[in-house]
């Protein structure tokens, strides 16, 4: 099968829930009856659980996975996937997906990274599955009509469901610096790429 035009949703199962468990009187389950067609009691029923299955899916054109929480996503993806499942099992998939760089971001805290590599790879459970994207972010120049040189990068890897988000930069720099980069376009202390033959005199002397 050829997937074309769509858009794939990463969930995120890690998050806390803030909702009570509650003890539900039989007029409750009338009522949720009456008003949606289902009870708690009744089994949710998965219309493939008695199908075997074995598909080639390729990835092909304007097909995306996108997160909609905090760090949001939006990456165009290729790739061949094999999708496997015996009768009363679950479904696995195997195969390597791999991001589209032009379109494809990161939005984290308000900024906009592009994605410039990456990887998802599936090994099974869908629960498996593992998530590993580069992006940048070129630093704005802080109001002034001079390009910053100063790149800020991060690495978002999904790994079993738990999410880890990794900042760095080129020019090396503090984490206080790349936080004051992402809101300011400025660093909180010496900016890194003014370097200049006085400051190191100064620092030889200090």
């Amino acid at each position: 099968l050829d997937l074309r035009n769509s858009d794939l949703y990463l969930q995120a199962p890690n998050r806390e829930s803030s909702a009570e468990d509650v003890e539900l009187t039989p007029e409750d389950r009338r009522t949720l009856e009456r008003r949606f067609g289902v009870t708690p009691d009744r089994e949710r029923r998965d219309a493939l659980v008695p199908w075997g299955m074995d598909i080639g899916l390729r990835l092909t054109e304007n097909t995306w996975v996108r997160r909609q929480t905090n760090p949001a996503v939006a990456v165009e993806v290729t790739g061949q996937l094999q999708l496997r499942k015996a009768p009363q099992q679950e479904l696995a998939i195997f195969g390597t997906v791999r991001p589209l760089a032009g379109r494809s971001f990161v939005d984290l805290l308000g900024r906009r990274f592009e994605v410039t590599s990456g990887e998802v790879a599936l090994n099974g459970p869908l629960d498996s599955v593992k998530v590993d994207v580069q992006a940048e972010y070129r630093a704005d120049s802080g109001g002034t009509n001079t390009p910053s040189s100063v790149v800020i990068t991060t690495q978002v890897s999904v790994d079993s469901g738990r999410l880890t988000v990794t900042l760095g930069s080129r020019p090396p720099m503090s984490m206080t610096d790349i936080r004051s980069y992402l809101a300011t376009g400025r660093p909180a202390g010496t900016d890194p790429t003014q370097a200049s033959d006085e400051q190191d005199v100064a620092a030889t002397g200090a």
